[in-house]
């Protein structure tokens, strides 16, 4: 069976400080609003990177229980 490769003209490797900026923004954004989606919207036009890429790295410090 052959396998395709999803995703792979995303950016997947981030500094710890890129990361510390978006639980910054994260953390910021929460206290005015409880709507994800508006959330990361905001996060990625702040920091003017794709919504995709900035949502995916939301959901990886969800699941890691840094946010």
């Amino acid at each position: 069976m052959e396998r395709t490769i999803i995703l792979d003209e995303m950016q997947f490797d981030f500094t710890e400080t890129q990361l510390a900026k978006f639980i910054t923004y994260w953390n910021e954004y929460r206290k005015h609003s409880n709507n994800t989606v508006e959330i990361v919207k905001q996060i990625a036009k702040d920091l003017r990177f794709p919504v995709d890429n900035t949502f995916l790295v939301i959901l990886h410090l969800k699941r890691k229980g840094m946010i």
